[in-house]
């Protein structure tokens, strides 16, 4: 699998309550937390970052492994990420999973205004 991931935030010309953090990194770092859902495992990567000492934390999640770690993106940069798996998926039934990511489904908010 390999994914680029792009910050387009500028350097300067905000204000830092935008582009700033509280990390001491410079102004329009994106600092992201990164996971990839597997039933396999993962056998190598490589990040454009090249922090190897950072390893993937291993977490179980909806009966899958998510691969995490932090990365940090400069502004107007990018950073590749190359991941090998290995391993064999159990077939299932046919129906295969799907998340619903839970904020891009709409809603409807009803209420009352009161004054006072």
């Amino acid at each position: 699998m390999h994914v680029t991931l792009t910050n387009n935030a500028p350097t300067s010309g905000l204000p830092l309550y935008i582009i700033g953090n509280n990390l001491h990194l410079p102004p329009g770092t994106n600092q992201a937390r990164l996971c990839v859902y597997s039933a396999m495992n993962l056998d190598s990567w490589e990040l454009t970052d090249a922090d190897r000492e950072q390893p993937w934390e291993r977490i179980p999640e909806f009966g899958v492994t998510a691969f995490c770690r932090s990365v940090s993106i400069p502004p107007g940069g990018a950073i590749d990420v190359t991941m090998h798996f290995s391993g064999q998926v159990t077939p299932t039934d046919g129906n295969g999973a799907a998340w619903v990511q839970p904020l891009t489904s709409e809603f409807v908010l009803a209420g009352t205004r009161s004054q006072g």
